[in-house]
């Protein structure tokens, strides 16, 4: 009679234990539920009447309670959870631990679809009372969702993933939720449902890269900030731009988690860029119709900021511009607390949405983003021309910031260093990249290159002072083209050519500009021909006496200031200025009114 080896069939059991089965739960993994799973599929086609389901269930923020409470403690949570999902269902019922927080249940011979929602509601109730672990209480909920098997489904894998795409919208709604799969809502294709479903194990597995675009201050030419630019690191697709998943996410609601995690991404590399005794950068983070909607949104933020030990200086929030007039009032209220919490917040594609003008001074905002469809067409037509001048002067009286998007090339910078945008972002000066790369570019203290400033303001400073004394009627077109016809100088551009011809005398300009064009002429030749005397008249003192510097002119070998004054004739002002510049003081003309908005831009 042959002998038994008992030892060897002992070790296959143990091999089989360790390989198909949780050591913590109890419960069979993946291979063996696809296995029961197969043989109810046999059953259908067998019984066509036979209905099954499969319900997958993810514990709500486990990964967070986890990191706080280490191992241990959260695999002592998990073997009680598991013994209440037990009790919960019927000998026929299989259940398998497919993930660290995930179950899948197969229930066999369901009457309908209410059936299965009984059990994920038993389910659900079982785990409102606290779990006790070392005697402390720990509060932990569920998402469900729940597939049905249907005529003419052959496909195990297809139903499994089907019960976690109705997970994932469950999810998306908030905690301890169930939703079942409703496949006239499946997004009409399998592909899409298997992106949705690639999307939850992206965001599960920190797929997801956040790549930041510079924000460049045009009046130093330095990094003053950055936009937070979600890419997917798909494993078949490789980088992904947000436009080949976004619009999946927003619709499914995966945005909410996805966006989050962007926001603490963001706040967590934002504390490594703020360098001792360097300008602080602040990250702009980009938030959806759908995110703004939530009711719980500033205390998200607030425990993001609390959670990254963040300082709220230290963010921006970006809304677009139709999603801040969807609701204006609602938009007012958010903004106002967002705002009382010390965020900046701007307004995405400004000038894209619809009676935005009329509006705008009712949201507390900080800044403007122009477009860059917009910026995209300078120099191509007028229209977008004029509305860029429009919306950076209407904010400049608002006392916002202007930041331009998509600058891309130095006649676009050189028309938005002329009309005095703030700030600008685009490819001219980086592309968005990986935040080692954009720490590299502040510790270098990468900026804006001079050669390219030079240039810019040369180009716009010659073709926008020629456009201007054209378009003043102080000048006779006739008279200049013969004269510059004679000078061999001649161009259909008359006011570039006038610029272009490079020799015209300074202190005569100068009266010209002050005389003639009164502060628009003061105020250009200020800008972009004279810089000596920028600070020479605290703004202070040009307030009270509603004066301005142009520039220094010599009569008589003396050297003098020439100042345009809303009254010349205020000796006691002219004595104060003569006091304050240490020169004699020439004084021209120029009306008051045009004080008020011309003092900012020398100031």
């Amino acid at each position: 009679m042959p002998t038994i080896n008992t030892n060897v069939l002992v070790l296959d059991d143990e091999v089989v234990e360790e390989t198909f089965y949780d050591p913590l739960t109890g419960f069979p993994n993946k291979s063996i539920f696809a296995e029961h799973l197969g043989c109810s599929f046999e059953r259908r086609r067998q019984h066509e009447d036979y209905l099954f389901a499969v319900l997958y269930l993810d514990l709500d923020q486990f990964k967070s309670l986890s990191d706080r409470h280490g191992e241990e403690i959260s695999d002592q949570i998990l073997a009680e959870i598991a013994v209440r999902i037990k009790h919960c269902l019927r000998s026929e019922d299989k259940v398998a631990r497919v993930g660290q927080d995930e179950f899948t249940i197969l229930l066999g011979d369901i009457k309908d679809f209410s059936d299965a929602a009984r059990i994920a509601e038993r389910i659900q109730k079982s785990l409102e009372n606290p779990l006790k672990v070392d005697d402390r209480d720990y509060m932990i909920s569920v998402s469900i969702g729940i597939a049905i098997s249907e005529k003419g489904q052959d496909d195990p894998e297809d139903l499994i993933q089907k019960a976690e795409i109705a997970k994932n919208r469950a999810k998306s709604q908030g905690k301890a939720r169930q939703e079942v799969f409703n496949s006239g809502v499946q997004a009409g294709s399998n592909g899409l449902i298997r992106l949705e479903s690639a999307l939850w194990r992206a965001l599960e597995r920190e797929d997801f890269r956040v790549y930041y675009q510079p924000i460049l201050s045009l009046e130093t030419g330095r990094i003053i900030g950055a936009e937070a630019l979600v890419r997917w690191h798909h494993p078949d697709r490789g980088l992904l731009s947000p436009s080949d998943f976004i619009s999946l996410a927003e619709e499914t609601g995966l945005i909410i988690p996805i966006n989050e995690w962007v926001l603490r991404t963001a706040c967590i590399q934002s504390k490594e860029w703020q360098l001792p005794n360097r300008p602080p950068v602040h990250v702009a983070v980009n938030f959806t119709a759908r995110q703004f909607q939530q009711p719980d949104l500033p205390e998200l933020i607030r425990k993001v900021l609390r959670e990254t030990d963040t300082h709220p200086q230290a963010l921006e929030l970006e809304i677009t511009e139709s999603t801040a007039i969807k609701n204006i009032n609602n938009s007012v209220r958010l903004l106002k607390e967002l705002r009382s919490m010390g965020l900046r917040i701007s307004i995405d594609d400004f000038g894209t949405g619809y009676s935005s003008m009329s509006y705008l001074k009712s949201f507390p905002v900080n800044t403007l983003k122009i477009d860059q469809s917009f910026v995209r067409d300078i120099g191509r037509g007028d229209n977008d021309v004029t509305l860029i001048k429009t919306i950076i002067s209407m904010a400049h009286t608002l006392k916002l910031n202007v930041i331009a998007e998509g600058v891309e090339t130095e006649d676009q910078l050189a028309f938005l260093l002329s009309h005095h945008c703030d700030r600008i972002q685009g490819f001219l000066f980086s592309k968005p990249v990986p935040a080692e790369d954009f720490t590299r570019l502040i510790k270098k203290e990468h900026k804006l290159s001079p050669e390219i400033l030079k240039r810019a303001k040369e180009s716009w400073r010659k073709k926008f002072l020629g456009e201007l004394l054209l378009e003043s009627g102080f000048i006779d077109s006739e008279k200049l083209s013969r004269a510059l016809k004679e000078k061999k100088a001649c161009n259909e551009k008359l006011g570039q050519v006038l610029m272009r011809f490079g020799y015209v005398n300074e202190d005569v300009l100068i009266e010209f500009l002050a005389k003639q064009r009164g502060f628009e002429g003061v105020n250009l030749f200020k800008r972009e021909i004279d810089k000596r005397v920028a600070n020479l008249i605290p703004r202070d003192v040009a307030e009270k006496y509603k004066v301005l510097p142009i520039g220094f002119k010599t009569e008589g070998g003396i050297k003098k200031l020439v100042v345009a004054m809303a009254n010349p004739s205020d000796l006691g002002a002219i004595d104060t200025l003569v006091f304050i510049t240490g020169h004699a003081i020439e004084p021209v003309f120029a009306r008051e009114e045009q004080f008020t908005w011309i003092i900012r831009y020398f100031y």
